[in-house]
């Protein structure tokens, strides 16, 4: 014999179950459990169900047993297994809502575009929008007490990034360009040196920003970027200046190099570099002009177009 379940499935009858819900409910009343009521209530409703005198499925069960127990005169058992069967309706109900919703959202439907820099309607936004339903339920139910997470629902309070909350993650921040551009970092699977060119510290900053990106909520910025990318303009600079020592001014290497140890790196944008070396001094400056435009560009394509994992866009502002 099999019973029906609520969402239509069917599985073999098993009259433990009432057994055990029957003792469950009595085991919270002063009189406490009667083994013998329990079995008779059981074996009733699977006759009662063997000779088709009673639907055999769930709800149709249970409202027997309520009766026979009040038959019974387990008035406060009956009272039990009521609650009992209210608060399982409630959690049955509540997880339904959540699957209904997260199903809505796999699919892309009721798309209300909550978070700007969020496209719901992408593959990763609908997955990313998916799981941070059941991560609200979960930060509700786990971390937070009942009555404050009863007066987020009424709406007398409101837990901003209530998904995120409940990994812990932290929420918007400057990102230290200086130290990275200097020490490099080591990702899984390779590692980014330190750059060497104003170009190439403009792709780091992308790089950074959409890393940085993929491990936090909010915002991810710059206090001092123009500061942070100062030394790469200069050595930019001072590459462009060899070039033109070497292809304008027809100087050797050894020469090149000589000259740079006698004047000094850090003095070579003024000063005497530029007196002696004119035409390779004009060169560097085009060159650079040159460089920094397209690297900005590049720079703010990057960012204007970079997705992370969870579908947000990284924006130059």
């Amino acid at each position: 014999m099999d019973i029906k379940k609520r969402d239509g499935r069917m599985e073999p009858f098993n009259k433990q179950k009432i057994v055990d819900a029957v003792e469950a409910a009595m085991a919270e009343t002063t009189h406490g459990v009667n083994g013998e009521v329990s079995t008779l209530i059981a074996n009733t409703v699977e006759s009662a169900c063997e000779a088709e005198m009673l639907p055999c499925d769930v709800e149709s069960i249970q409202d027997t047993v309520e009766r026979m127990l009040m038959a019974q005169n387990c008035f406060d058992a009956a009272k039990q297994y009521i609650l009992y069967r209210d608060e399982h309706t409630k959690t049955r109900e509540h997880n339904q809502a959540i699957l209904d919703k997260v199903w809505e959202r796999s699919i892309g439907k009721g798309v209300v575009n909550s978070n700007a820099n969020c496209d719901e309607k992408t593959f990763s936004g609908r997955k990313s929008e998916a799981g941070s339903v059941v991560q609200k339920e979960l930060a509700l139910d786990k971390l937070m007490s009942k009555e404050v997470a009863e007066a987020h629902r009424q709406g007398l309070i409101y837990q901003h990034d209530l998904d995120s909350f409940l990994t812990g993650q932290h929420n918007c921040l400057f990102i230290d360009f200086k130290r990275l551009f200097e020490n490099g970092i080591k990702l899984r699977n390779c590692d980014l040196r330190p750059p060497h060119s104003f170009a190439t510290a403009c792709q780091l900053v992308a790089v950074f920003m959409q890393l940085q990106s993929l491990e936090q909520f909010g915002g991810v910025a710059s206090a001092h970027i123009d500061r942070d990318l100062a030394p790469y303009v200069h050595m930019s600079f001072t590459r462009h200046l060899k070039d033109g020592m070497k292809y304008i001014e027809k100087m050797s290497d050894a020469k090149i190099a000589q000259d740079f140890d006698m004047y000094g790196e850090t003095n070579v944008i003024g000063g005497e570099v530029k007196e002696h070396f004119p035409g390779a001094y004009q060169y560097a400056i085009e060159m650079l002009e040159r460089e920094g435009k397209q690297a900005v560009e590049g720079l703010y394509h990057n960012l204007n177009s970079l997705q992370s994992r969870g579908g947000q866009i990284c924006q130059a502002v």
